[in-house]
């Protein structure tokens, strides 16, 4: 599903704004979108879903989505968003303003296997987020 989201998010931003971070008409927007995805796809398209969405391409846009962290190259490895984590995790990580700082809580995510909670936990903590 965090694939779905993302080409979601992928779709408001590239069709219905056109490549514009915003929309001239956002709340009509996000408000006919939500009408529209719930009718044809049912549950998980709320006006509040649909802006997480578009956030998460937002943040994610320069990503080759969908490689594994144990991508061959180091060049793979960054800027991806990776199929291991939850939409959940996803969700935390986009709070997360720092590039560099959201790599890192990706890549430390996989390979310790947070749960969501942990992943929540670890990244409100100050001092990590200031060796980042």
């Amino acid at each position: 599903m965090v694939q779905a989201y993302w080409l979601v998010g992928r779709r408001i931003v590239k069709e219905e704004q056109n490549g514009q971070e915003r929309a001239e008409y956002g709340n009509f927007l996000i408000r006919n979108l939500s009408k529209e995805l719930t009718e044809e796809f049912g549950k998980g398209f709320s006006e509040r879903s649909i802006r997480e969405y578009r956030q998460f391409y937002l943040t994610f846009s320069d990503c080759s989505i969908w490689r594994t962290v144990s991508a061959e190259s180091d060049k793979e490895k960054k800027h991806m968003l990776c199929s291991q984590l939850s939409w959940s995790h996803y969700r935390i990580i986009m709070r997360v303003t720092n590039p560099k700082a959201r790599e890192w809580y990706i890549k430390e995510a996989v390979e310790q296997s947070w749960t969501v909670f942990a992943h929540s936990t670890v990244i409100f903590q100050p001092f990590i987020m200031n060796d980042c």
